[in-house]
Formats: C-alpha cells, structure tokens, sequence
C-alpha cells in the first residue's frame, strides 16, 4: 500500500523511490524503510510540507518555497552567472581598499599587480554557467558591487542594525539599515558594535592587552556577511541590547537544530566570498572563528557562551548577564531563553509586517515556522501597544505603523 501510494501522482508528486529491508531486533521483525534525498520538492496531495522543530507545517508563502529549492540546489547561490553585469559595474573603491588590506599582511601578493577583472577571474567569479551564458556572478557583486550591480544581483543584500535599551521593546533607540557591497558593510557593521558595546579589556597569555569586543565582533560579523544565503529576501539582522547580542539571517542549514560550539564544524556556505575576506585577512585557518568563540566569550561579562540555532535562520545569541545562556543556571537559562525567544518573536512579526503591510496572518505563520494562533497573540501585542493597526478586513485589508519611530 506504501509503495502504491508513493508512485500515486494524486498522492505523492513527483513520485518517490524508497527501498527497504527485513530486520530482527530482540527477536522481533522490523521492515526498514529508507527515503533517500531528493533534490526536488514534494507534494502530498496538492500541498507543499515542512518540518520545523517538532512540527509539520503546509508551505504556502513563496519565499518559504523557494528557500526549500535553495537548500535542495547543486553548489552554492554565490555562483550564480549574471550575464548582463560589466565590469563598470563594479566599485573602483572597493577594490582600491581590498589591495591596500592585502598590502598591509603582504606587500608582493599577486593580486597587487592583477586588474580589477583578472582578480574576478582568478577566484572564478567570471564564469559559464550550465546554459552557456558568461558573466560575473553574484559573488563578484556582494564583494565588490555598486549599487546598479548589487541591483542586478545582489538586491537582497540588506542588514539591519539596531540598538535597544529596552530588549522587550519594538521601538529602537539607534538603527543602521545597510545596502551597500559585504565588504563596505563589515566596516559600518563594526563602528555600531564599537559604538553600543562597551569595551572590555583582557590581558592574553603573552601579556598583551586585548579587546574582547573588537576579537568577539571581528568574527560574528565576517560569519554574519559570509555564512548567508543571499538569494533570499529575508533582511539580516543584528540587535544589540544592554543584556544580549542577537543576529539572525537566511540561511542553507546543515544541522537544523541547536549547535553547540564544540560541535560546528568548519563548512563555509559561500566559499568563493570566504577566499576573498581570507586574502584580505580578515579569516583566518578554517575553523578559527569557533575557537574565539570558546576561548573569549566566556569572558566577555557573564561567562556565557553563544546560543546557536542553526536553521532556515540562522540565529546566534550571546547574552551578556545572568539571565540566560549556560551559566545562568538551568532555570535562568530556560527562562532567559524563553523570554529571549518570545521578544525574538514579537519582533520578527513586526518586520515582516512592515516590509509587507498587506501580508496576512497565514503568511507571517508560514515563514515563521510557528502556529496562525500564536502569531495572532504577537498581533494583539503590538496592537494593544499601539505600534500598529488594522485597516480593511481580512481579505484587501493592509496594516499601518502606528508609531512612525518605529519604521
């Protein structure tokens, strides 16, 4: 009957293949029945399904669908070919200040003598895709894009940055919207650290006096820039508060679930962008970035170690008091993150209705992962907050901001 379901089209399209065998356990027989990895998306009778956490939820938002066929894909979305970018297109002063960071580390490097196109073209950011077109491709353009390439094929190349004082809050009391080339942003990226995060210095093993908020930053902004999948529209985002440093962004998962430090692996999700940010020095040997964190978060204020959720967002959270993480206790832990988690929420609602004010509550279920019932109680939050308001009805109806500080 399973097998005759699995190559039903009404039932399963397209259809799949499983295999299976006949095992004992303590004495008993058991049918193993494998489902192998496919590359294409599944429907059960009409309807798209995915898992997240513990449940099964019916896939409908577009974004959602398309982040599936990203995770199923072959090779990476950096390698993308944009036939219709030049080389025009391209910033002159980013490449002026790549060559002068490479100068720094290594006055004879290659590259200081290599065109602006022969670089591209070595680190095979020049190529010929599968229906043979030439072009640049979308790394090129997240590296060194001006705002018309990064129009072409880098649009989603979007972070968000804010500042609160009151973490339970959705209004922001400093923000930095980003929509320039990766290598622009890590800059700006790390002056807001700088700015809302308070120094802390630490005398290392050699004597020497180190910043661990400039050794803690330096790595979770080069994974926040590089470990992204941007060929979603989801905005990145990196909220800073007096009791936690929380980024999110979209993400190719390979764990799916919580990682603990000591597990991650090195993998880089864009290995071409990676190679660039490597000559320029800001990476260092594989895996170097999983080390700081072990080595000086706990350090850094409350001796707690990143929270990671590796999944179709990828979120990382490092909280800067007693009030969540591991050395909060288990009870502190469980309420600080529970508490985190409801805020975290609260504010991912919020944005996507303010990046679609006509986005409905199905919608906002859809791309959270979570139930229409639980987003309804973040809606009623913020409405009886007076941050936003219904006009028109469920079907035609849009949102509005109420309170503008919070565009």
């Amino acid at each position: 009957m399973l097998a005759k379901d699995m190559n039903n089209p009404q039932i399963i399209r397209p259809s799949i293949f499983l295999t299976h065998e006949e095992v004992e356990v303590d004495g008993k027989p058991i049918v193993v029945i494998t489902v192998p990895e496919s590359r294409h998306i599944h429907t059960y009778k009409g309807e798209i399904w995915d898992r997240n956490g513990e449940g099964d939820f019916v896939i409908k938002s577009d974004d959602i669908i398309a982040s599936m066929a990203l995770r199923k894909q072959d090779g990476s979305s950096e390698d993308r070919v944009f036939p219709q970018l030049r080389l025009e297109d391209f910033d002159s002063a980013t490449f002026a200040y790549m060559r002068q960071q490479i100068r720094l580390r290594n006055p004879h490097h290659l590259w200081l003598t290599m065109t602006d196109d022969e670089i591209l073209r070595s680190r095979r950011m020049f190529q010929r895709d599968r229906d043979g077109y030439e072009g640049y491709t979308m790394a090129a353009a997240l590296l060194f894009g001006s705002p018309m390439a990064l129009g072409i094929a880098g649009k989603y190349c979007v972070s968000d940055l804010l500042y609160r004082t009151d973490p339970n809050m959705v209004l922001y009391d400093d923000r930095l919207k980003l929509d320039c080339n990766i290598i622009q942003a890590y800059g700006q990226i790390f002056n807001f650290c700088q700015k809302h995060l308070d120094e802390k210095p630490h005398m290392g093993n050699d004597g020497q006096r180190i910043s661990l908020r400039n050794k803690i930053m330096r790595e979770w902004i080069i994974n926040f820039l590089i470990h992204r999948e941007y060929a979603n529209p989801t905005v990145a985002r990196l909220i800073i508060t007096p009791q936690s440093i929380m980024s999110e962004n979209w993400n190719r998962p390979r764990y799916n679930s919580h990682v603990n430090i000591d597990q991650l692996m090195p993998f880089p999700k864009n290995p071409t962008i990676a190679s660039v940010f490597r000559e320029m020095g800001w990476i260092e040997e594989v895996g170097a970035g999983a080390i700081t964190f072990r080595d000086y978060c706990p350090l850094f204020y409350a001796g707690n170690m990143p929270e990671i959720e590796d999944g179709d967002l990828f979120r990382c959270t490092l909280y800067l008091t007693n009030q969540g993480g591991q050395t909060g206790g288990q009870t502190g832990g469980q309420t600080g993150g529970q508490t985190g988690g409801q805020t975290n929420t609260l504010n991912r609602v919020f944005q996507l209705i303010s990046e679609n004010p006509k986005i409905t509550r199905k919608e906002i279920a859809d791309r959270l992962g979570i139930s229409p019932s639980a987003i309804q109680k973040h809606i009623n939050s913020l409405k009886e907050n007076n941050i936003i308001k219904r006009n028109g009805g469920d079907f035609g109806g849009y949102w509005e901001i109420v309170n503008p500080s919070t565009e």
